[in-house]
């Protein structure tokens, strides 16, 4: 579980930490517009910050199966060879 809470914890820090930033920007939800604009703002940054670490996992993980002896078996039994 460490993988996911750590991911999700930093972007819903970063996501309020931006939408305090909108909020002395812009003054604060003002008509509807705006409050709508400040919730697509959060869920944006939230699921960017989330996709980047997700994707630097996943990254960190291809690179330590690139060297693996499964990758070598899988290779050999594609190519027709025995393992």
């Amino acid at each position: 579980m460490g993988w996911l809470v750590a991911p999700v914890i930093t972007s819903i820090v970063g996501a309020i930490l931006l939408v305090k930033v909108w909020d002395v920007v812009v003054g604060g939800p003002t008509n509807s517009f705006l409050e709508v604009a400040r919730a697509v703002l959060f869920v944006g940054t939230w699921t960017a910050i989330t996709t980047a670490a997700g994707m630097r996992g996943v990254d960190n993980a291809a690179k330590r199966l690139n060297g693996s002896s499964l990758l070598r078996r899988l290779r050999t039994l594609t190519s027709g060879g025995r393992p």
